[in-house]
């Protein structure tokens, strides 16, 4: 798969002076994918070759909190500092609870019980 990458990378640089973009790059593995599906279902292939290609960039959940962070402790302009903060602790809020961003959007404070557990000898408080 990496090779079929680079050899339509090098394709498109030569014919267009710059790479595909990664929605045809992804376009195309999926249909390639689904073509080798469908052969191992027909039999006339014994295995689904592994497509997965390596990661290089970190998940979004991990890059989007640095993001906010650093957006809360440097705004542009400063006058937007609250705002940056709010925005970072609630993105902290939805990707820690699970819950989908039109749940988040819905809930009030009366809706939230606060629970610190420190750890399994202190009993949790509840606030």
């Amino acid at each position: 798969m990496q090779e079929y990458c680079f050899h339509g990378n090098q394709e498109a640089i030569a014919k267009y002076g710059n790479p595909p973009a990664h929605n045809t790059l992804h376009q195309e593995i999926v249909t390639l994918r689904q073509t080798l599906k469908t052969a191992a279902r027909h039999g006339w292939l014994d295995c689904l070759p592994d497509l997965s290609a390596p990661s290089a960039h970190p998940p979004k959940s991990l890059i989007a909190p640095e993001a906010t962070r650093k957006r809360g402790q440097e705004p542009k302009p400063e006058r937007h500092q609250w705002g940056a903060e709010q925005l970072h602790d609630y993105l902290l809020f939805v990707v820690n609870s699970g819950l989908r961003p039109d749940e988040a959007w819905q809930l009030e404070f009366r809706d939230i019980t606060i629970v610190l557990k420190l750890n399994d000898s202190v009993p949790s408080q509840t606030f």
